[in-house]
């Protein structure tokens, strides 16, 4: 429920920067960041996903 939480305060940014393996993946704004970045997209729509889940 708190990652939730998270990702809805997020919505409303200027700008989100999503880093995998110590690099930028993507950055911009909510809405482009669903669009472009399957990165960001897992995490919003699996926020209780831990990096161990994912393999």
């Amino acid at each position: 429920m708190n990652e939730l939480l998270v990702v809805k305060s997020i919505e409303n940014t200027n700008k989100i920067v999503v880093v995998e393996n110590d690099k930028i993946e993507s950055a911009g704004e909510y809405k482009y960041l669903l669009k472009n970045s399957t990165r960001y997209r897992t995490l919003v729509q699996y926020p209780q996903l831990t990096s161990e889940d994912e393999y």
